[in-house]
């Protein structure tokens, strides 16, 4: 099927999920934070082009494919990965990037060159592809995904007189068709695959859904979210992650990025169930303060020397910043970890959380 077949079904299952979507107790409420007081100036940008990817989905792991508990890179394979996947990284990051230019200091050639970006690639990029794809594409589309949906959620709640209805009838088209494949990608999957992959499945359609307004993908995506909050045991562990043996510090971390977003949407649009599931991700969240605080837990349960485990740095605890809005009992915990950390942006988490949700909150409309 071409992709611009895609587009005419996604845009009439757009209209129609709209048109369902009629009552005040059905739309999908975005956190406040998404929505900002601030007005375009009018400048130019040389805006670059990135390439539009019309390849096969199909890509290597970095992983050693011999190794049961994936920990160990291999520096061949994954110099591969990134050589693979780069005009797909390079393409998110600018427009999360861009995105976060256009809250902190609007332009219209920012939003003209976001707009551009996404519209080429929404219209030429093979994202969409579902026949030539591997385990390893599909994680990469729904990683694509987050970040297109989270930072579109923003700029079109800010921007939203600026944008041409084309242009995000077109866009909006594009996020329906790449979020049904993600749900479609990891529905009825085996309780011993469930990990960190449906949480970021669960966050890019959760992000989707907002920007849609489509109850559908929100339910799914709150599924998602129980389900992985029931996944937590007692020792506030998740067994899946806890396998990555010598990466099981990191893998818990990189586990409650995206949970960390869904609780943000579930928490606003379901408070009542997301409190019922609220213990369990504080006896997760505890353990990863603990661990950020200097505590061997994860080498404790897991058995093994933690490698890669500091997550404060390179964006790891951008997390941290929504969480803290919605978790008060956690204030003190949270606030010491913010303080090892310098950096708040997360590329598949929307762009710079800390500016979202904590610098700028007086912009909030």
């Amino acid at each position: 099927m071409k992709i611009t077949n895609y587009f005419i079904s996604a845009i009439a299952c757009l209209f129609i999920l709209q048109g369902c979507a009629s009552t005040k107790s059905e739309e999908i409420t975005a956190p406040p934070q998404y929505t900002m007081t601030v007005s375009l100036k009018i400048a130019e940008r040389n805006c670059q082009a990135i390439p539009p990817y019309k390849n096969a989905l199909v890509f290597n792991s970095k992983y050693n494919p011999k190794e049961k508990s994936k920990s160990t890179v291999v520096a061949g394979l994954e110099k591969q990965y990134e050589a693979s996947t780069a005009y797909i990284n390079q393409f998110a990051f600018r427009i999360v990037k861009l995105s976060d230019s256009l809250i902190k200091n609007p332009r219209s050639g920012d939003l003209n060159c976001y707009l551009s970006l996404l519209s080429d690639w929404a219209q030429h990029s093979s994202l969409a592809n579902s026949e030539s794809i591997n385990h390893v594409g599909k994680a990469v589309r729904k990683w694509t995904l987050a970040a297109i949906s989270s930072s579109y959620l923003k700029v079109s709640l800010s921007h939203q007189s600026a944008i041409p209805p084309v242009t995000d009838q077109q866009i909006k088209a594009w996020i329906s068709v790449l979020a049904y494949q993600v749900k479609q990608d990891y529905s009825n999957r085996k309780p011993t695959q469930i990990n960190n992959h449906d949480y970021w499945a669960g966050w890019s359609v959760m992000a989707s859904a907002a920007v849609l307004n489509d109850r559908v993908l929100y339910q799914w995506a709150e599924d998602v979210f129980v389900y992985a909050a029931k996944q937590i045991d007692q020792q506030g562990l998740l067994p899946n992650e806890l396998k990555r043996e010598k990466r099981a510090a990191a893998y818990h971390n990189y586990a409650m990025q995206p949970l960390a977003m869904l609780g943000l949407f579930v928490s606003e649009n379901n408070p009542q169930l997301f409190n019922q599931h609220r213990d369990s991700i504080e006896r997760l969240t505890s353990n990863l303060f603990r661990h950020a605080l200097g505590d061997s837990v994860f080498e404790i349960k897991s058995g093994f020397v933690q490698v890669e485990d500091e997550i404060t740095i390179k964006g790891r605890s951008a997390w941290l910043a929504p969480y803290l809005t919605y978790s008060p009992s956690q204030e003190s915990d949270i606030k010491a970890v913010m303080a090892l950390s310098s950096n708040f942006r997360s590329t598949r988490l929307g762009g710079d959380l800390g500016y979202l949700f904590i610098t700028s909150n007086s912009n909030h409309k």
